[in-house]
Protein backbone atom coordinates (compact mmCIF):
# COMPACT_ATOMS: atom_id res chain seq x y z
CA UNK A 1 0.00 0.00 0.00
CA UNK A 2 3.42 2.17 1.09
CA UNK A 3 4.45 1.27 -2.49
CA UNK A 4 1.48 2.05 -4.13
CA UNK A 5 1.27 5.57 -2.34
CA UNK A 6 4.48 6.45 -3.51
CA UNK A 7 4.00 5.47 -6.90
CA UNK A 8 0.62 8.34 -7.03
CA UNK A 9 2.69 11.02 -5.68
CA UNK A 10 5.44 10.15 -8.27
CA UNK A 11 2.66 9.66 -11.04
CA UNK A 12 1.34 13.38 -9.41
CA UNK A 13 4.80 14.85 -9.73
CA UNK A 14 5.20 13.41 -13.62
CA UNK A 15 1.73 14.88 -14.24
CA UNK A 16 2.11 18.67 -12.59
CA UNK A 17 5.26 18.38 -15.84
CA UNK A 18 2.18 17.24 -18.08
CA UNK A 19 3.37 14.11 -18.75
CA UNK A 20 1.50 11.02 -19.04
CA UNK A 21 0.62 9.18 -15.97
CA UNK A 22 -0.73 6.02 -18.10
CA UNK A 23 2.21 6.25 -20.17
CA UNK A 24 4.34 5.70 -16.85
CA UNK A 25 2.18 2.90 -15.56
CA UNK A 26 1.94 1.17 -19.02
CA UNK A 27 5.78 1.45 -19.26
CA UNK A 28 6.61 -0.25 -15.69
CA UNK A 29 3.48 -2.73 -15.47
CA UNK A 30 1.84 -3.20 -19.09
CA UNK A 31 -1.49 -2.86 -20.27
CA UNK A 32 -3.40 -5.76 -18.04
CA UNK A 33 -2.13 -3.71 -14.81
CA UNK A 34 -3.77 -0.87 -15.85
CA UNK A 35 -7.30 -1.46 -14.48
CA UNK A 36 -6.17 -2.67 -11.42
CA UNK A 37 -3.94 0.21 -10.57
CA UNK A 38 -6.75 2.59 -11.44
CA UNK A 39 -9.00 1.21 -8.89
CA UNK A 40 -6.68 0.37 -5.92
CA UNK A 41 -5.49 4.16 -6.83
CA UNK A 42 -9.21 5.53 -6.76
CA UNK A 43 -9.77 3.41 -3.57
CA UNK A 44 -6.56 5.21 -1.72
CA UNK A 45 -7.47 8.95 -3.10
CA UNK A 46 -10.87 8.05 -1.41
CA UNK A 47 -10.11 6.92 1.88
CA UNK A 48 -7.43 9.58 2.27
CA UNK A 49 -10.18 12.07 1.81
CA UNK A 50 -12.77 10.43 3.49
CA UNK A 51 -10.57 9.61 6.46
CA UNK A 52 -10.08 12.81 7.62
CA UNK A 53 -13.38 13.28 9.24
CA UNK A 54 -12.16 10.47 11.79
CA UNK A 55 -8.49 11.46 12.16
CA UNK A 56 -8.89 15.11 12.06
CA UNK A 57 -5.69 15.56 9.96
CA UNK A 58 -5.51 17.17 6.51
CA UNK A 59 -5.41 14.30 3.02
CA UNK A 60 -1.80 12.69 2.97
CA UNK A 61 -2.47 13.17 -0.78
CA UNK A 62 -3.89 16.86 -0.55
CA UNK A 63 -1.06 18.55 -2.41
CA UNK A 64 -1.64 15.93 -5.16
CA UNK A 65 -5.07 15.62 -5.13
CA UNK A 66 -5.59 18.23 -8.08
CA UNK A 67 -2.79 16.84 -10.41
CA UNK A 68 -4.49 13.03 -9.82
CA UNK A 69 -8.00 13.89 -10.35
CA UNK A 70 -9.01 15.98 -12.65
CA UNK A 71 -11.72 18.15 -11.24
CA UNK A 72 -14.04 19.03 -13.84
CA UNK A 73 -13.52 16.12 -16.02
CA UNK A 74 -16.57 14.57 -17.70
CA UNK A 75 -18.43 11.34 -17.37
CA UNK A 76 -17.27 9.11 -20.58
CA UNK A 77 -13.99 10.21 -20.65
CA UNK A 78 -11.59 8.31 -22.26
CA UNK A 79 -9.59 5.30 -20.53
CA UNK A 80 -6.06 7.20 -21.66
CA UNK A 81 -7.02 9.87 -19.54
CA UNK A 82 -4.12 11.27 -17.23
CA UNK A 83 -5.99 11.44 -13.50
CA UNK A 84 -8.25 8.96 -11.88
CA UNK A 85 -12.21 9.00 -12.35
CA UNK A 86 -13.75 8.28 -9.09
CA UNK A 87 -17.17 8.03 -10.45
CA UNK A 88 -16.19 4.85 -12.25
CA UNK A 89 -15.15 3.50 -8.42
CA UNK A 90 -17.22 5.36 -5.99
CA UNK A 91 -19.88 6.84 -7.98
CA UNK A 92 -19.58 10.10 -7.21
CA UNK A 93 -17.60 13.07 -9.48
CA UNK A 94 -13.71 14.24 -8.69
CA UNK A 95 -14.83 17.89 -8.03
CA UNK A 96 -17.16 16.94 -5.13
CA UNK A 97 -14.27 15.05 -3.54
CA UNK A 98 -11.30 17.59 -4.53
CA UNK A 99 -13.44 20.13 -2.28
CA UNK A 100 -14.18 17.63 0.57
CA UNK A 101 -10.72 17.27 0.37
CA UNK A 102 -10.04 20.98 0.56
CA UNK A 103 -12.48 21.41 3.66
CA UNK A 104 -10.68 18.87 5.52
CA UNK A 105 -7.49 20.86 4.73
CA UNK A 106 -9.04 23.99 6.08
CA UNK A 107 -10.46 22.05 9.14
CA UNK A 108 -6.75 20.76 9.83
CA UNK A 109 -5.54 24.38 9.64
CA UNK A 110 -8.23 25.85 11.37
CA UNK A 111 -7.74 23.56 14.06
CA UNK A 112 -4.28 24.16 14.45
CA UNK A 113 -4.16 27.74 14.67
CA UNK A 114 -3.28 28.81 11.41
CA UNK A 115 -5.51 30.51 10.06
CA UNK A 116 -7.11 33.98 11.75
CA UNK A 117 -10.64 34.60 11.43
CA UNK A 118 -11.09 36.50 8.18
CA UNK A 119 -8.30 34.28 6.69
CA UNK A 120 -10.84 31.06 7.62
CA UNK A 121 -13.89 33.61 6.69
CA UNK A 122 -12.25 34.12 3.21
CA UNK A 123 -11.46 30.62 2.46
CA UNK A 124 -14.38 29.02 3.50
CA UNK A 125 -16.58 31.38 1.46
CA UNK A 126 -14.59 30.12 -1.72
CA UNK A 127 -15.01 26.69 -0.84
CA UNK A 128 -18.93 27.62 -0.44
CA UNK A 129 -19.03 29.41 -3.34
CA UNK A 130 -17.89 26.63 -5.82
CA UNK A 131 -20.27 24.16 -3.98
CA UNK A 132 -23.51 26.09 -4.69
CA UNK A 133 -21.89 26.85 -8.23
CA UNK A 134 -21.27 22.98 -9.10
CA UNK A 135 -24.17 21.74 -6.86
CA UNK A 136 -27.02 24.31 -9.25
CA UNK A 137 -25.07 22.56 -12.35
CA UNK A 138 -25.65 18.90 -10.97
CA UNK A 139 -28.87 19.74 -9.88
CA UNK A 140 -30.22 21.33 -13.49
CA UNK A 141 -28.76 17.99 -14.80
CA UNK A 142 -30.58 15.48 -12.53
CA UNK A 143 -33.76 17.96 -13.11
CA UNK A 144 -33.55 17.63 -17.58
CA UNK A 145 -32.73 13.99 -16.66
CA UNK A 146 -36.30 12.87 -14.80
CA UNK A 147 -38.39 15.64 -17.27
CA UNK A 148 -37.12 13.17 -19.94
CA UNK A 149 -37.45 10.22 -18.58
CA UNK A 150 -40.11 11.07 -16.20
CA UNK A 151 -38.24 9.75 -13.29
CA UNK A 152 -34.92 7.66 -13.42
CA UNK A 153 -33.83 6.97 -16.36
CA UNK A 154 -34.30 2.97 -17.34
CA UNK A 155 -32.07 0.08 -16.38
CA UNK A 156 -31.55 -1.35 -19.86
CA UNK A 157 -30.16 2.47 -20.88
CA UNK A 158 -27.07 1.82 -19.10
CA UNK A 159 -24.88 4.80 -19.87
CA UNK A 160 -27.57 7.34 -19.06
CA UNK A 161 -28.76 5.34 -16.05
CA UNK A 162 -25.06 5.15 -14.84
CA UNK A 163 -24.73 9.02 -15.50
CA UNK A 164 -27.95 9.35 -13.65
CA UNK A 165 -27.01 8.14 -10.28
CA UNK A 166 -23.19 9.40 -10.84
CA UNK A 167 -25.30 12.59 -10.93
CA UNK A 168 -27.19 12.10 -7.43
CA UNK A 169 -24.12 10.13 -5.47
CA UNK A 170 -22.51 14.03 -6.60
CA UNK A 171 -24.96 15.75 -5.59
CA UNK A 172 -25.26 13.91 -1.77
CA UNK A 173 -22.37 14.16 -0.91
CA UNK A 174 -21.87 17.85 -2.31
CA UNK A 175 -24.45 19.08 -0.37
CA UNK A 176 -23.41 17.20 2.85
CA UNK A 177 -19.92 18.97 1.80
CA UNK A 178 -21.65 22.26 2.59
CA UNK A 179 -22.53 21.04 6.29
CA UNK A 180 -19.15 19.67 6.70
CA UNK A 181 -17.95 23.35 5.97
CA UNK A 182 -20.45 24.67 8.21
CA UNK A 183 -18.74 22.12 11.34
CA UNK A 184 -15.76 23.16 10.31
CA UNK A 185 -16.21 26.87 10.43
CA UNK A 186 -18.59 27.08 13.23
CA UNK A 187 -17.22 25.13 17.27
CA UNK A 188 -21.25 25.15 17.49
CA UNK A 189 -23.31 25.01 14.15
CA UNK A 190 -26.75 25.64 14.69
CA UNK A 191 -29.98 24.64 13.10
CA UNK A 192 -30.55 28.09 11.43
CA UNK A 193 -26.14 27.06 9.60
CA UNK A 194 -27.49 23.30 8.66
CA UNK A 195 -31.44 23.15 7.95
CA UNK A 196 -30.98 23.98 4.14
CA UNK A 197 -28.32 22.09 2.83
CA UNK A 198 -29.70 18.73 5.24
CA UNK A 199 -32.85 19.20 3.08
CA UNK A 200 -30.99 19.38 0.11
CA UNK A 201 -28.95 16.27 0.95
CA UNK A 202 -32.55 14.41 2.43
CA UNK A 203 -33.85 14.88 -1.58
CA UNK A 204 -30.88 13.87 -2.87
CA UNK A 205 -31.38 10.89 -1.32
CA UNK A 206 -34.53 10.53 -1.88
CA UNK A 207 -33.75 10.07 -5.38
CA UNK A 208 -31.33 7.14 -5.06
CA UNK A 209 -32.92 4.31 -7.74
CA UNK A 210 -31.98 1.35 -6.22
CA UNK A 211 -31.57 1.29 -2.66
CA UNK A 212 -27.88 -0.81 -2.47
CA UNK A 213 -26.52 2.39 -3.43
CA UNK A 214 -27.16 3.38 0.76
CA UNK A 215 -24.15 1.12 1.45
CA UNK A 216 -21.81 3.39 -0.18
CA UNK A 217 -22.60 6.60 1.54
CA UNK A 218 -21.67 5.84 4.91
CA UNK A 219 -20.15 9.45 5.04
CA UNK A 220 -22.80 11.48 3.89
CA UNK A 221 -25.08 9.22 6.18
CA UNK A 222 -22.94 10.15 9.27
CA UNK A 223 -21.61 14.11 8.14
CA UNK A 224 -25.73 14.74 7.25
CA UNK A 225 -27.03 12.37 9.66
CA UNK A 226 -25.77 14.04 12.40
CA UNK A 227 -27.21 16.85 12.15
CA UNK A 228 -30.52 16.24 11.63
CA UNK A 229 -32.40 17.64 14.81
CA UNK A 230 -36.58 16.74 14.38
CA UNK A 231 -37.74 13.42 14.90
CA UNK A 232 -38.95 13.31 11.32
CA UNK A 233 -35.41 14.21 10.53
CA UNK A 234 -33.75 11.98 12.32
CA UNK A 235 -36.07 9.05 11.06
CA UNK A 236 -35.34 9.51 7.85
CA UNK A 237 -31.53 8.82 8.46
CA UNK A 238 -32.26 5.98 10.84
CA UNK A 239 -34.20 4.41 7.94
CA UNK A 240 -31.31 4.83 5.32
CA UNK A 241 -28.59 3.54 7.87
CA UNK A 242 -31.13 0.50 8.54
CA UNK A 243 -31.38 -0.45 4.62
CA UNK A 244 -27.72 -0.03 4.31
CA UNK A 245 -26.80 -2.59 7.49
CA UNK A 246 -29.50 -4.81 5.94
CA UNK A 247 -28.11 -5.19 2.39
CA UNK A 248 -24.17 -4.37 3.83
CA UNK A 249 -24.61 -7.33 5.58
CA UNK A 250 -20.68 -7.58 7.63
CA UNK A 251 -19.45 -5.80 5.11
CA UNK A 252 -18.37 -2.19 5.08
CA UNK A 253 -19.37 0.19 8.37
CA UNK A 254 -23.12 0.64 7.92
CA UNK A 255 -23.50 -0.31 11.20
CA UNK A 256 -21.06 1.92 13.07
CA UNK A 257 -22.80 4.82 11.18
CA UNK A 258 -26.23 3.47 13.15
CA UNK A 259 -24.27 3.58 16.37
CA UNK A 260 -22.91 7.49 15.73
CA UNK A 261 -26.27 8.57 14.54
CA UNK A 262 -27.88 7.25 17.49
CA UNK A 263 -24.82 8.73 20.25
CA UNK A 264 -24.84 11.85 18.16
CA UNK A 265 -28.56 12.73 18.64
CA UNK A 266 -28.65 11.31 22.33
CA UNK A 267 -25.67 14.08 22.91
CA UNK A 268 -27.44 16.72 21.38
CA UNK A 269 -30.37 15.96 23.45
CA UNK A 270 -28.55 15.79 26.74
CA UNK A 271 -26.09 19.09 25.66
CA UNK A 272 -29.32 21.05 23.81
CA UNK A 273 -27.49 21.59 21.08
CA UNK A 274 -26.25 20.13 17.62
CA UNK A 275 -22.99 17.46 18.01
CA UNK A 276 -21.42 16.90 14.59
CA UNK A 277 -19.80 13.64 13.46
CA UNK A 278 -16.19 14.27 14.17
CA UNK A 279 -16.43 15.24 17.87
CA UNK A 280 -19.01 12.05 17.99
CA UNK A 281 -16.29 9.97 16.77
CA UNK A 282 -14.28 11.30 19.24
CA UNK A 283 -16.87 10.63 22.04
CA UNK A 284 -16.91 7.02 21.07
CA UNK A 285 -13.29 6.90 20.92
CA UNK A 286 -12.85 5.40 17.84
CA UNK A 287 -11.39 6.09 14.35
CA UNK A 288 -13.87 4.39 12.07
CA UNK A 289 -13.43 5.12 8.10
CA UNK A 290 -16.62 6.41 7.19
CA UNK A 291 -16.85 4.66 3.94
Amino acid sequence: MLELQSMLMENSTENSLQNSTRGTITKDFGCPNIAAFDFFASAIIWFDIIACVSTGSSPHLAEHHCNLISQLQPSGSSEHDTTFQLERIMGCQNWAMVIIGQIAVLANRHQENLLDAKQLAIAAKDIHDRLEYHNSQTLTSLQNLQREYRGPPPHYLSLVYTHYTTLVVTRIFSCTAIIYLQTVINAHPTIDHIQEPLKEVMSAMSLIPDPRMVRGMVWPLCIAGCMASSPADQSFFREKAEDAVKDAGMMGNSGKAMEILEMSWRMQRSEGRLVDCATCLRKLGTCVLLA
